[in-house]
């Protein structure tokens, strides 16, 4: 009678340590998931609001806006956001037309970085967290207004099995690679739970044979 009394409690000790395994990393679902072209405009609008406080003084002028850039697809859909953030201006990108002023983007970067492959539990659910960053630096000519530096990051991670959902295929930028599982997420976690979870099937057989 002792050694059920105690092989019971064994039992119940070794399911509630896999109750509190499960929640050792509790996690938020209620957050809408994010793609990675919205964080990207997030971080890309707070820039374009920079921008605004310099040139509504000169609202009234004609701009060429310049990006200095390699990639075709970045230089476009820069060029095509700040143009619809600022309908109200008139900005240009013909150089055979004429302008008043000239808007110099120089050293854009637009990208997503995969960090880091992990998981919030342990039972081996894996999530990503990824990182959007756009930096630039921007100048005005033609205008006397100072220019400005953007160089900002947004961090956070979304379920592993969401990925094809958050990429867009038709931008390089809103895609990222896949960094390697670190030894804890691909060996160790694992381990744990096929451990505790062949001492939970134990201790069952146990109680069960009392």
């Amino acid at each position: 009678m002792h050694l059920n009394l105690i092989s019971r409690k064994l039992f119940f000790f070794g399911f509630l340590l896999l109750v509190l395994i499960q929640n050792a990393f509790p996690q938020d679902n209620s957050q809408r998931l994010k793609t990675n072209l919205e964080n990207i405009n997030v971080l890309l609008d707070a820039s374009f609001e920079l921008m605004g406080d310099r040139l509504i003084l000169n609202k009234d002028k004609i701009y060429l806006i310049q990006i200095n850039h390699s990639q075709d697809e970045t230089e476009s859909y820069f060029r095509s956001r700040i143009k619809s953030r600022f309908p109200e201006y008139k900005i240009i990108s013909d150089v055979n037309l004429a302008s008043d002023a000239k808007i110099v983007i120089d050293s854009l970067k637009i990208e997503t970085r995969y960090l880091k492959l992990f998981e919030k539990d342990l039972l081996g659910n894996k999530y990503i967290k990824r990182q959007a960053v756009v930096k630039y630096n921007c100048i005005f000519t033609g205008i006397e207004t100072e220019g400005f530096r953007f160089n900002q990051s947004f961090t956070d991670d979304f379920d592993f099995d969401n990925l094809v959902m958050v990429e867009n295929e038709k931008f390089l930028f809103a895609q990222g690679v896949l960094p390697p599982q670190s030894f804890f997420s691909k060996y160790l976690i694992p381990s744990v739970i096929v451990l505790a979870s062949a001492a939970a099937a134990i201790l069952f057989f146990m109680v069960r044979n009392k």
